[in-house]
């Protein structure tokens, strides 16, 4: 009885998981927690299976496992073979198979939406911090990375920083080999990273040759825009606000921290 009992409790809390695993809010949780950086490291060309297999087909697996264990066997063995007696079991796979066709190209057109780019975010980008021993933690520069996750190249128009207090433009440029160069029309092949890049000097000439304290830039630059354009697609804009910038502070100042 207590056995019963205890695969019913993992059934409903399989079941719930899973069920709040296909929420969209979910979904996009743990794919910037963890499913980008899994495809991250694989060939572009497997980008778009691996999402939807990340983001359905092991929720739906849970789903399916959760309610097995909730029914039994026995009630699902019964349930399975009333279905078959009622319905015409070529029929329904035929519709399963359809819906997931369609579901597939929809999936894939929502996925082709999100921009060919996998954005990396945390405590160096897409700002790069520095500390020198016991000093207040200093902001080296805007440090943006980025990885081509399609299987075909793409050409950057160009990317900039703009600031929503004064609106003010900062050009970045683009790191490839440990080289900093100007875009200008710039390719970047599948599978490759790139860093897009600015000097603080852009940002404020007073501070040319040096690194602002991490709390005179956020006085200064509270809240900014990202924005990437590439040829062929439209310009892909992330809004960084107050609290964004302040977790990213924090980070940096755990991961920078003295020993």
């Amino acid at each position: 009885m207590r056995h019963e009992a205890g695969k019913r409790l993992i059934g409903f809390i399989v079941l719930f998981l899973g069920s709040v695993e296909l929420m969209p809010v979910a979904r996009e949780f743990l794919r910037a927690l963890f499913w980008d950086q899994v495809i991250h490291i694989v060939d572009p060309i497997f980008s778009i299976p691996l999402n939807i297999v990340f983001g359905y087909g092991l929720p739906l697996v849970m789903v399916g496992y959760g309610l097995y264990l909730l029914l039994g066997p026995q009630k699902w063995r019964s349930t399975a073979n009333w279905m078959r007696a009622k319905l015409n079991l070529y029929l329904v796979v035929a519709a399963i198979l359809a819906v997931a066709s369609i579901a597939s190209v929809a999936l894939y057109f929502w996925d082709h939406s999100r921009g060919p780019i996998i954005w990396t975010w945390g405590a160096t980008s897409p700002i790069a911090f520095w500390r020198n021993g016991p000093e207040p933690l200093l902001v080296d520069s805007f440090n943006i990375k980025g990885k081509n996750r399609w299987s075909d190249p793409i050409r950057i128009i160009r990317a900039s920083i703009r600031s929503d207090i004064s609106l003010q433009i900062i050009p970045l440029s683009i790191v490839k080999n440990g080289q900093r160069v100007i875009i200008d029309n710039t390719v970047v092949q599948p599978g490759e990273s790139f860093t897009l890049n600015s000097l603080m000097s852009a940002v404020n000439p007073t501070w040319t040759g040096q690194k602002p304290y991490a709390d005179t830039f956020r006085a200064e630059f509270p809240k900014f825009t990202f924005i990437f354009e590439y040829e062929g697609g439209k310009p892909y804009e992330v809004r960084f606000a107050e609290a964004d910038l302040d977790g990213y502070i924090a980070e940096a100042t755990t991961q920078n921290a003295p020993k």
